[in-house]
């Protein structure tokens, strides 16, 4: 039966009109991120990093892109100001701070690996392998339809904090990975690739990554014999498994907040830790109180209420209560020692032990 829109007299058309600039401004946001993706992948902030204003035609030389794919994007990227357009030179220019956001891997504000392809994909189903204590969580959860982008994030903007901050930070570790100690890695992903950073740098000390997803772990198993890693082994995150071995160090890379049962993750992680053992946690911020994707949205549509604005603040400060939390339930897990290492743009870090 054919319906028509005749509206009561108590529904709200300013309402209407609003949810309709909400749903508009998401699906702008939306087509906006490709529009990055296509940037990062065709090269073009590296084609006008640092060079000042440039035409588009000077970017399409710079980057060999074609020149009315340029014209698009940079119009696309200038209302949304993540570069600058000067209408009287009609020319371009990426500011400098956005340029090292966007280009610089080894910066601790580099943000360029985290754009996915915008293609379809499709989530894969977990397998019932799952340790009962110790498990990865929705964190290793891959999708077939990727590609290497989240290897590409991990291996660019982990390593700085890895090598120049993390590890310097935690008393004595570099020197026993330098020996020879036991590592798990739990929640290790799709590529593995904490995993075999550490590993390549540590030839004498064996690391063991563990997912639940079969996909992941056949994945990190390929990578690790094509860059020929021996000391980097791969397997699917069952009780077998994981208490094969008794480990110097574990570590938990963005993992602990997103699953359920925290408490029973780190009595699992306090069980197979040697008794002078360490483990790192790497906590993600800004998904203590508010939800990362509703908070960068308001940020970048520059819309921040001022309720909203205080509660982002008391994230980006430090988020005490998150901190707070996590030592009181390593701490009744059997950890006495709980101490921050370190704090990057995106992560937190913690080092716990018996």
């Amino acid at each position: 039966m054919e319906t028509h829109a005749i509206l009561p007299k108590e529904i709200s058309t300013r309402k209407i009109a609003d949810f309709v600039k909400h749903v508009m401004a998401d699906l702008h946001a939306t087509e906006n991120t490709n529009l990055t993706y296509v940037g990062s992948k065709l090269g073009l902030y590296k084609a006008m990093a640092y060079a000042g204003p440039l035409t588009a035609q000077d970017v399409a030389l710079r980057s060999g892109a074609p020149l009315n794919t340029i014209e698009k994007w940079l119009e696309s990227q200038a209302e949304r100001h993540y570069i600058e357009y000067d209408p009287i030179m009609n020319t371009y220019t990426l500011p400098t701070e956005h340029a090292i956001a966007m280009t610089d891997s080894k910066s601790p504000f580099y943000i360029g690996g985290r754009f996915l392809s915008p293609k379809t994909i499709r989530p894969e189903k977990p397998e019932n392998s799952l340790v009962a204590t110790i498990h990865a969580s929705n964190c290793s959860e891959e999708h077939e339809g990727l590609e290497d982008t989240s290897a590409r994030f991990f291996n660019k903007e982990y390593i700085t904090g890895l090598f120049q901050v993390w590890l310097p930070g935690i008393e004595g570790l570099t020197a026993r990975l330098e020996a020879g100690i036991a590592v798990a890695d739990l929640g290790c992903g799709r590529h593995g690739a904490t995993t075999l950073m550490l590993a390549e740098a540590f030839p004498a000390s064996d690391f063991y990554g563990f997912d639940n997803y079969e996909s992941s772990v056949e994945r990190a198993s390929l990578l690790a014999k094509e860059k020929r890693i021996s000391n980097a082994h791969f397997a699917l995150a069952t009780t077998e498994q994981v208490h094969a071995h008794q480990y110097d160090l574990i570590t938990l890379i963005e993992c602990v907040r997103n699953i359920g049962e925290m408490p029973e993750l780190l009595r699992g992680c306090y069980e197979v830790l040697k008794p002078n053992g360490i483990l790192v946690v790497v906590e993600a911020k800004q998904k203590d109180r508010v939800e990362e994707e509703r908070y960068q949205r308001l940020r970048s549509a520059h819309a921040m209420p001022v309720g909203y604005q205080h509660e982002a603040n008391f994230i980006e400060v430090g988020g005490d209560r998150s901190e707070r939390e996590l030592e009181a339930v390593a701490r009744a897990a059997g950890f006495t020692y709980f101490n921050s290492v370190a704090e990057t743009t995106l992560d937190n870090v913690y080092e716990l032990r018996p």
